[in-house]
């Protein structure tokens, strides 16, 4: 019987799933929230192409936050529930609407080590 040759790793994709800079750590990305937050996140990372994946992430989290609050506001039988949600949306869009503008004007993210690690395990692939 003779020793066959030393086949290469094949990459089971893992670190691709864990390193994802769309992932938001307690959020299942398959809910309805999930994959309101996920909506949110790529049409920001399109429209953001260069900036910094964390300000994205939360900019996206907010987003789908206003999103929900905003349906409360209108969905709610209680009036005291439809002020409060109204409160929560106008507070949200605040903070939306401030946060696009430093993400806007923040220009490209600095190059950190891990996103020469997941360029170089993309070519790879």
């Amino acid at each position: 019987m003779t020793k066959s040759a030393a086949r290469p790793k094949r990459a089971s994709g893992k670190s691709g799933r864990t390193f994802r800079p769309d992932r938001l750590p307690g959020l299942d990305l398959r809910s309805a929230a999930g994959q309101l937050y996920a909506r949110h996140f790529r049409d920001l990372a399109r429209e953001f192409p260069e900036g910094d994946h964390a300000a994205i992430r939360d900019l996206a989290a907010l987003a789908a936050q206003l999103d929900q609050a905003q349906g409360e506001a209108i969905g709610s039988d209680d009036p005291k529930m439809r002020v409060r949600a109204r409160s929560d949306a106008l507070r949200l869009s605040r903070l939306v609407a401030k946060k696009r503008a430093v993400l806007s004007a923040a220009g490209p993210a600095p190059k950190t080590a891990l996103d020469d690690i997941l360029a170089r395990h993309q070519e790879q692939a």
